[in-house]
């Protein structure tokens, strides 16, 4: 709060009151820190993005897509805010948008892992364009080859495209980097059952 005084009221500052009510558990004094960040700054995106965050974990999901559409407007080269709202529509059930939404986060990083890596998984979910969710997890894997969650996207595609032998190298090496994800051993199950193991 002393920040917040020292910074002139400053949008920056209160993003970080904001953040720090939240640690203490404190949803609506964060709420209206990040609320005083956009009243000085209407396009002041790390608030924005805030917001939203907190709305959408309060249940909120429509003010957390609206505070991002706003921010996307707002910023148009953002990855990140692109990248946020694919995940609340995604989170939501809006497939479609997400798709939109990965899509337009890629027009801005192309080689952005996180963004290759959900919308591969979002086609290969939806059982559409199994061979473009491939050439994206493919890219994504490249980018980040030791990243479980990248591996488990891949070898799950490889699955589906027939490619067992490829999927269980790809699962149990996932599987092993983070035994705790109960998605990795499911796919990975059905890989050992695809294969007679």
């Amino acid at each position: 709060e002393k920040l917040v005084t020292m910074r002139s009221q400053a949008p920056d500052a209160y993003v970080f009151l904001g953040a720090i009510q939240e640690r203490l558990g404190r949803p609506a004094e964060a709420a209206k820190a990040y609320q005083a960040a956009l009243q000085r700054d209407r396009t002041h995106l790390p608030a924005g993005r805030a917001l939203a965050s907190l709305h959408e974990r309060e249940q909120r999901p429509a003010e957390a897509i609206r505070l991002l559409q706003d921010a996307a407007k707002a910023h148009p080269e953002s990855v990140g805010v692109f990248l946020d709202l694919a995940q609340v529509y995604e989170r939501t059930g809006n497939a479609a948008a997400a798709v939109t939404a990965y899509r337009e986060a890629l027009q801005r990083d192309a080689n952005h892992p996180a963004v290759l890596n959900n919308l591969a998984y979002l086609l290969g979910r939806e059982g559409k364009n199994l061979d473009e969710a491939l050439a994206l997890a493919e890219r994504a894997y490249r980018r980040v080859p030791k990243n479980p969650a990248i591996a488990d996207t891949l070898g799950w595609l490889f699955y589906q495209k027939g490619n067992t032998e490829r999927a269980e190298q790809l699962l149990s090496a996932a599987a092993k980097a983070a035994p705790q994800q109960a998605q990795i051993r499911f796919h990975l199950g059905l890989v050992y059952a695809k294969r007679g193991k």
